[in-house]
């Protein structure tokens, strides 16, 4: 990988997810802890939450999804959507499908907290 170009990531995470228990206290607080650095030094990575008030958004019926864009012009962007199995998982270049989701991440990303919002404990 070129330094000029590094890798970029940005997840939007329902907040309710952030607040279901998944090990033990101290293991939801160091993961809790872990993603609140990217709210704070920013670089590659940018976290928002999309807060439970919201209610209804444009990505909760899709599921877990990723957009991969490249910034080689002759590489189509992709969109993977991934079901309960990894083997469930499905890759597409489909231009329709990647645009469709790439706009419901934009409208959610709006809704959610701005990156800059520390991610706390419940």
């Amino acid at each position: 990988m070129h330094r000029d170009n590094p890798v970029r990531m940005w997840a939007l995470i329902e907040e309710t997810v952030l607040a279901r228990p998944v090990g033990s206290p101290t293991t939801m607080r160091e993961q809790l802890e872990h993603l609140d650095q990217y709210t704070v030094h920013r670089g590659t990575v940018t976290v928002q939450v999309i807060p439970a008030a919201a209610g209804p958004h444009p990505l909760l019926l899709g599921g877990p999804a990723d957009v991969l864009r490249y910034t080689q012009c002759a590489l189509d962007d992709r969109l993977v959507v991934r079901g309960l199995h990894a083997e469930a998982a499905t890759l597409t270049d489909d231009l329709d499908a990647v645009r469709t989701y790439q706009a419901a991440m934009d409208i959610t990303a709006t809704i959610a907290s701005p990156p800059t919002t520390r991610i706390t404990a419940p």
